[in-house]
């Protein structure tokens, strides 16, 4: 049944202005990925709407060249979707709700498409694909994941490798 578009829009309203138009997408979304809707409003009721701005919502207009990501100290996670990608959209409440117990780390959100350099050079070909790196090099990546806890644990996973001599040692 789900719960009403006023109430959704209420919620993440207060919680951040971007918030009415990312839930917005969803709602038109609901016939595909009707399930979403569900994991929303229980993503909502236990208090993840506050967290929402711990992630980038917005698809980087111009793409960071992949020397600046080979050079990229510590943990970052690069997403690589395009904002018309019904699965990008899907993903977005999951990878919120993973990204809210790791606020300290790099989100770049990449619009990924035909003659893009960075997608290339990283060999995505379905959206999204979430690329995980520690000092830059490429720890583990998921792709088209729409699961909270496995997200989440990838970036624990990046996260534990602070430290280490390389920061990709333990892969």
């Amino acid at each position: 049944m789900g719960i009403p578009d006023t109430h959704v829009r209420l919620a993440l309203h207060s919680a951040a202005s971007c918030g009415h138009h990312f839930i917005r997408l969803h709602r038109h979304e609901a016939r595909s990925y009707g399930s979403n809707m569900n994991t929303l409003a229980s993503w909502i009721n236990e208090g993840g709407a506050r967290n929402l701005m711990t992630m980038n919502e917005v698809y980087a207009a111009i793409e960071p060249a992949r020397a600046e990501i080979d050079m990229l100290q510590g943990p970052a996670l690069l997403e690589f979707g395009s904002p018309s990608c019904g699965y990008c959209r899907a993903a977005q409440v999951p990878l919120a709700s993973a990204l809210a117990d790791h606020p300290r780390l790099r989100h770049i959100k990449i619009a990924d498409g035909r003659g893009r350099p960075l997608g290339r050079s990283f060999k995505v070909k379905l959206w999204p694909t979430l690329v995980f790196l520690s000092n830059g090099r490429e720890v583990t990546r998921l792709v088209r994941s729409d699961d909270a806890t496995e997200i989440g644990s990838a970036l624990a996973r990046i996260e534990s490798l602070v430290g280490t001599a390389d920061g990709a040692s333990s892969v």
